[in-house]
């Protein structure tokens, strides 16, 4: 008995391909969405240079008040930009602090402001620059200055604009957008006991 001749094998089909309309379609609804990611990139880019200048930066200003903690309270004016005339800092991409000499390699432009601090007998003035408003820094208790003195204020002004690179140039109107600024308060804690001489 020949099985193959009760149930013969349906005919083969040709194979075709995809239509040139199909082909069409499938290439244009990738090209649309492709185009919608490639234009994403240049914002997720941003926003990750944006991120990692905020941590680097958050980094520098706890290195700054961790060093200034750590200074004679006497002496925390040195920190001011206005001490000496260009206490302007330099940090790597790293947020390692780059000695003046080698302030090309660096990324990071800080200025620091203390006003009201004690420079070893010299007072920092209280005028703030002009980006900050160019008034006198309000201290915590202006109605009696004598409760203020155990605090300090600092504001710290952080960039990474390469062009900036001297005190002048934080002044500089055209340079704000690209500053960010940044303020902490220190206290003095004293012990009664120690102060009082018992």
């Amino acid at each position: 008995m020949n099985l193959t001749a009760m149930n013969p094998l349906p005919p083969a089909r040709p194979t075709r391909g995809f239509t040139l309309i199909e082909v069409t379609l499938a290439v244009g609804i990738s090209a649309i969405a492709l185009v919608g990611l490639l234009a994403m990139i240049p914002q997720g880019v941003m926003t990750m240079k944006r991120a990692t200048d905020t941590a680097i930066e958050a980094r520098i200003h706890q290195l700054i008040v961790a060093e200034i903690a750590q200074t004679d309270w006497q002496l925390r004016g040195k920190y001011d930009y206005r001490a000496t005339g260009s206490n302007v800092r330099f940090y790597d991409d790293q947020g390692i602090r780059v000695p003046e000499s080698e302030k090309d390699r660096a990324i990071y432009t800080v200025r620091l402001i203390l006003p009201g601090a004690d420079n070893g007998g010299q007072t920092i003035p209280m005028q703030l620059p002009a980006r900050l408003g160019n008034t006198a820094a309000q201290l915590f208790n202006t109605s009696d200055p004598s409760k203020s003195e155990p605090m300090q204020l600092i504001i710290m002004e952080i960039t990474s604009a390469p062009s900036i690179d001297a005190i002048a140039k934080f002044d500089l109107e055209q340079n704000w957008p690209s500053i960010r600024t940044y303020r902490s308060t220190m206290t003095r804690l004293v012990d009664e006991m120690t102060a009082t001489g018992n």
